[in-house]
């Protein structure tokens, strides 16, 4: 049985906010990353505006489900990384057009396209980004069977606890649910 919706509602609203977008930077100067053209990567992007509101969260090491809510309350996307929140939400080397180095913007593979879209085209005021680190799922009181092998490798090692954040990932993904998780596309 998926996790459900209203779990997740009850894991995020017990979660801190890591990171804070609020809104994209004007007036729009493209940017591109290191990648080829035609990697879903290269842009070209718009830079957002951005507030790490918890350093500690943005920097912690260990595994991590983390959630992205819109201004209004909605979860558009769950996403986990093995090793770090920052690895997943990084400040990445952006670059002109022409290859000149542009600094360093915030950017995130899978959600950037559907967030500069929701915030140009539906004003989204602002986006929330909550990682829920594993010592955190350990200590939940998801109802879930998934809970359960949580709490019980409260002393696994880092390969283990990396499986076990893909699992409830996945498992949260599968809700079928049209309101919820809409950037979630893979």
């Amino acid at each position: 049985m998926p996790i459900s919706k209203e779990q997740v509602q009850e894991l995020v609203s017990q979660s801190s906010v890591a990171l804070e977008i609020t809104g994209l930077v004007d007036p729009y100067t493209p940017w591109f990353r290191d990648v080829p053209p035609g990697d879903s990567r290269y842009g070209p992007w718009e830079t957002a505006q951005y507030l790490v509101k918890d350093n500690a969260l943005w920097e912690k090491k260990g595994p991590c489900i983390y959630f992205v809510v819109a201004s209004d309350y909605g979860i558009r996307y769950v996403g986990e990384s093995g090793n770090r929140f920052k690895d997943r939400w990084r400040d990445a080397n952006a670059y002109t057009q022409t290859g000149r180095p542009f600094g360093k913007r915030l950017f995130h593979s899978q959600c950037w396209k559907y967030l500069q879209e929701e915030i140009r085209y539906h004003k989204s005021e602002r986006f929330t980004v909550h990682p829920v680190f594993t010592v955190d799922l350990r200590l939940s009181q998801l109802s879930h069977p998934i809970s359960g092998v949580a709490l019980s490798l409260i002393a696994a090692d880092d390969n283990t606890w990396k499986m076990l954040v893909k699992i409830i990932e996945k498992d949260i993904r599968c809700s079928r649910d049209p309101t919820y998780l809409q950037w979630n596309v893979r």
